[in-house]
């Protein structure tokens, strides 16, 4: 029983540790945002002094260690983007957008899909009907095929099909031969 638990335990423990590296993932994202800031006012206010040109380097040089940090960081997050996600981001779009059509397109699909299943249904409704109307000794055989495909517990048997119940004291062969 101590399986279940420790496997419990161990997905919760997988779990905070994914957490907390999005969350020093994110903080690090922070400060290279920050940093681009930074050298953005640098780069606006830049004076062309021996400082100036200095602290230019020095912040150029921060922002490549926080996007080295930021890559490294990057290896040890298990997450799965699509492809499809990224290249939308590329393109300069909203990933929400992607989302929205993502959903629109499944909503979409599924609608078909529920019209092919119900389509199907009657075709086998219609077919069945037709069946029992040409060969009515397979009713019962089209009804259990019916219910067995729809889920549903197959109807019993036709009393003709099914011996008859000997009461107390009789045998089983009065019954078989039709001498009721």
């Amino acid at each position: 029983m101590s399986e279940p638990t420790s496997t419990a335990a161990a997905t919760v423990s997988d779990f905070n540790q994914e957490a907390a590296s999005l969350q020093e993932t994110e903080a690090q994202l922070r400060q290279v945002i920050e940093t681009f800031i930074e050298l953005g006012i640098i780069v606006h206010d830049f004076q062309g002094t021996v400082e100036a040109k200095e602290g230019l380097v020095e912040r150029v040089n921060v922002l490549m260690k926080q996007m080295d940090d930021l890559n490294f960081m990057g290896y040890k997050l298990d997450h799965r983007l699509p492809v499809d996600v990224v290249n939308y981001v590329e393109k300069g779009r909203n990933p929400d957008v992607y989302t929205r059509e993502f959903v629109e397109l499944l909503a979409k699909q599924n609608q078909y899909i529920n019209g092919k299943m119900r389509a199907m249904k009657d075709f086998q409704d219609i077919l069945g009907n037709t069946v029992k109307e040409a060969y009515p000794q397979l009713e019962y055989a089209i009804d259990n095929v019916k219910a067995r495909t729809s889920g549903h517990q197959p109807p019993p048997p036709p009393a003709a099909t099914q011996p008859a119940a000997s009461a107390p004291g009789e045998s089983n062969g009065s019954a078989s031969n039709g001498s009721n």
